[in-house]
């Protein structure tokens, strides 16, 4: 007798085919399994965490980002107001890696939003433009989409510069002097800026190349650039990045191969310039072993409070380190011996740059997706040379390593013990992981690890692209069965690694929660969701 229930039961209903009755809720991914469809909410939420910049493993960047921009079209046409507020809320609290995302966002708000969302679009710009750099990338783009140069686009980049105070006008027009193909003459001639009061007039004049500035009392900061620029004196120069806070980008290249240059620069560089330029300080030679600098470094680098206070984003310290281990750039030629007290200085840093992640009573396993998707191609957040792969273990290693209860382990078609990992350095591991090629993906791996050996766990974190495909049960249904054999309302949290528009928990699961990112505070959020205080 044929038994045909088992053809409508979901323990029995591989990965490669929807569940049953569930069709609607479901779409194929792009490695052939099916799973859950993400909503436009979360896939906003993701695009803006992670980007899209040089695809996954299966789709390549222009596809991805036209699916992304989809999902942000459908929800600036539910509430545009809500997506404005999404895209401030993620920039201005330094939870993505890079800001392009959410300037796009918002570009796309302010060109092809209805009157509401334009307007709360251009209200937001000075938010989500902190800096020149994030304004020169806002107009490029909203000149490539045609979004026309309206009186409140022109308004709204006016009050950008009118707004500020004069130091901190001062060092915009300074340190960002030309980016995405805009200078500052650009931006003020579409913008017709009409200055409020005489000092904004004079700085705005300099920018726009209609006046000099020969007295140091009217700006200082401008007066010491154009010092800079001219003097042939080392003595002089030192005492100007000294005095007046002369950032790196205002000081002529031909000074900087010089280890007394830079040191001036250490005095008041903020903590992400020192982490982007560790390896130059290390080829002057300032940054040597014994060397008062590498005291001051160091020390930077492990001040906690200095790291939440300038927003330093966990996968900006990956990758600094990834870089400054290997002893080379991703691109040019340079190249230096690293010092290891910087070393573990970064490690120091990276897992400092997490906000409170305080142990837990639960006993936690934390799976990681080993699968070739995130170990052979792809970038997380645009970061060249950093594999989602890297980025996955970098962060459960360091959440494992402030659990007192918990287990690591790896999945893709097997189950990858990572246990053995956990005491590596941050250098280590991603000299590990760099050799690592994972297989296929069988997501119900790490639920069936904790069935087969009878382990009562609390919580489940994993780490993830959702690709998906190759398991003879869907990780939903592996999950309600360990649910069921263990009594325990298992809680399931997932950290997505890419923009993709599919999951694999179950939307109507009040046990699980997905995550986009490795945002400082998303281990913060696991632990509540973990407590069931979310």
């Amino acid at each position: 007798m044929s038994n045909y229930a088992k053809h409508l039961s979901p323990v029995h209903t591989p990965q490669a085919q929807p569940l049953p009755g569930r069709e609607s809720d479901m779409a194929k991914n792009p490695a052939g399994g099916y799973v859950f469809v993400a909503s436009d909410w979360r896939r906003l939420n993701r695009f803006l965490m992670i980007g899209t910049e040089g695809g996954t493993f299966y789709e390549d960047e222009r596809m991805l980002t036209l699916d992304n921009a989809g999902g942000l079209m459908a929800c600036m046409a539910a509430d545009g107001a809500r997506v404005v507020a999404e895209i401030a809320r993620i920039s201005e609290g330094g939870l993505a890696p890079k800001n392009s995302p959410a300037i796009f966002a918002l570009v796309l708000c302010a060109a092809r939003g209805d009157v509401d969302t334009r307007k709360a679009a251009l209200a937001a710009l000075p938010r989500v433009c902190r800096i020149a750099t994030h304004l020169f990338e806002f107009l490029e783009a909203y000149q490539t989409l045609d979004g026309g140069w309206g009186r409140s686009v022109r308004r709204a980049v006016s009050a950008w510069y009118t707004e500020r105070k004069p130091e901190s006008l001062a060092l915009q027009l300074v340190k960002y002097r030309q980016r995405n193909r805009w200078t500052h003459r650009d931006a003020l001639r579409v913008a017709h800026v009409k200055p409020t009061d005489a000092t904004t007039e004079t700085l705005l004049g300099w920018a726009a190349g209609k006046r000099e500035i020969e007295d140091a009392n009217v700006s200082p900061l401008i007066w010491a650039f154009e010092r800079a620029q001219v003097t042939e004196d080392a003595d002089e120069l030192l005492r100007l990045i000294v005095d007046q806070r002369l950032p790196r980008e205002t000081i002529p290249d031909k000074w900087l191969d010089r280890a007394d240059v830079w040191a001036a620069l250490l005095q008041t560089m903020p903590i992400t310039a020192l982490i982007r330029t560790l390896n130059r300080m290390t080829v002057v030679g300032l940054i040597a072993p014994y060397s008062d600098a590498l005291k001051q470094v160091t020390a930077k680098l492990t001040d906690v409070n200095a790291i939440h206070k300038g927003r330093v984003h966990p996968l900006a310290i990956l990758m600094a380190a990834k870089t400054y281990g290997a002893g080379r750039g991703l691109r040019g030629s340079l190249k230096w011996e690293p010092v290891p007290q910087i070393i573990e200085a970064l490690d120091t840093a990276y897992e400092a740059s997490f906000v409170n992640v305080e142990p837990l009573d639960k006993r936690i396993l934390i799976a990681v997706d080993t699968s070739g998707s995130m170990s052979g191609f792809g970038q997380v957040a645009g970061i060249i040379g950093l594999t989602p792969l890297a980025a996955a273990a970098a962060a459960a290693l360091c959440y494992l390593r402030t659990q007192p209860d918990a287990h690591i382990i790896g999945f893709d078609t097997e189950l990858r013990e990572l246990a053995s990992m956990a005491g590596y350095t941050l250098n280590a591991l991603l000299e590990r992981l760099s050799t690592w090629r994972g297989g296929g993906t069988d997501a119900a791996i790490p639920a069936q690890y904790a069935l087969d050996r009878k382990l009562k766990i609390d919580a489940l974190l994993m780490l993830t692209d959702s690709m998906s495909w190759a398991g003879n049960q869907h990780p939903a249904v592996t999950m309600d069965k360990l649910r069921q054999w263990s009594g325990i309302p298992v809680r399931w949290a997932t950290v997505q690694t890419t923009a993709t528009g599919t999951q694999l928990q179950d939307p109507k699961d009040a046990d699980s929660m997905e995550m986009a990112g490795f945002s400082p505070d998303i281990f913060q959020v696991a632990n509540g969701f973990f407590r069931g205080e979310l």
